[in-house]
């Protein structure tokens, strides 16, 4: 399949349109072709797509695509290291000039990156302004919620937990890695105020049990990424539609 997926990507790389489709589509063949393990040389190029993808000047829409592509590269293993810091570094770059307009969501979802990417703290500041009232609408918003996570990729769901906890200490978050049902993962349905399916990491006899399971006008919400700040996103988008 990599030559199909390199043949759509470049069709979506080389055209003008950039609407929310476009990344949506993007997305789903960067994470394939990071996942199928690229040589070197493709790896690169593949980085440098993803740079072509957000252009010099990346709207506000965009910033939680570039942060579901870095959360991909930390996922992913590395033939290129030294072009991954490459790239690293230019998306920080285009995330400096959206400062002031990052959600209580991203800039949390941002401090976790940091560690990850090995970001210093005056370096994170330079892209980071003070998010007391974005996160203080998102605490708000969150307060003794229960919100439910299914995903089989356990780190990306314990790390969402973490971040979401750290956003609003009082609200209560389960997590569930099963492969089919049971009787916990029946209880998180039913009770859940909210229950995000990572689509991209899920088996479909539990989340099919899910649905089953879940009571009328409880909400099911479908992070499309694997990683934690798809997770982030699906939930602020929820609680703060017009955030």
């Amino acid at each position: 399949m990599l030559p199909i997926y390199d043949a759509l990507l470049f069709h979506l790389v080389v055209g003008s349109r950039r609407v929310a489709r476009t990344y949506e589509s993007a997305t789903i063949l960067i994470r394939a072709l990071f996942a199928i393990g690229l040589p070197a040389p493709r790896y690169r190029t593949l980085l440098e797509d993803c740079l072509a993808l957000a252009g010099v000047g990346i709207g506000t829409r965009s910033i939680y695509w570039l942060l579901d592509i870095l959360d991909e590269t930390v996922i992913n293993s590395a033939p290129d290291p030294d072009q991954r810091q490459a790239f690293w570094s230019a998306v920080h770059a285009r995330l400096v000039p959206l400062r002031s307009h990052l959600t209580g969501g991203q800039g949390a979802a941002l401090r976790r990156l940091a560690g990850m990417l090995g970001w210093a703290e005056p370096y994170l500041a330079e892209i980071l302004p003070q998010q007391a009232d974005q996160e203080a609408l998102l605490r708000d918003a969150l307060a003794d919620r229960h919100v439910a996570i299914y995903s089989l990729t356990e780190t990306a769901a314990r790390q969402a937990k973490e971040v979401l906890e750290e956003i609003a200490p009082g609200v209560r978050v389960s997590l569930s890695h099963d492969t089919v049902g049971n009787n916990a993962l029946r209880a998180m349905a039913q009770n859940a105020d909210f229950f995000v399916i990572v689509t991209a990491s899920a088996k479909h006899a539990a989340t099919g049990f899910i649905q089953e399971w879940r009571p009328p006008g409880k909400p099911i919400l479908f992070a499309a990424g694997r990683g934690f700040t798809s997770i982030i996103r699906a939930v602020e988008d929820f609680v703060l539609p017009c955030a």
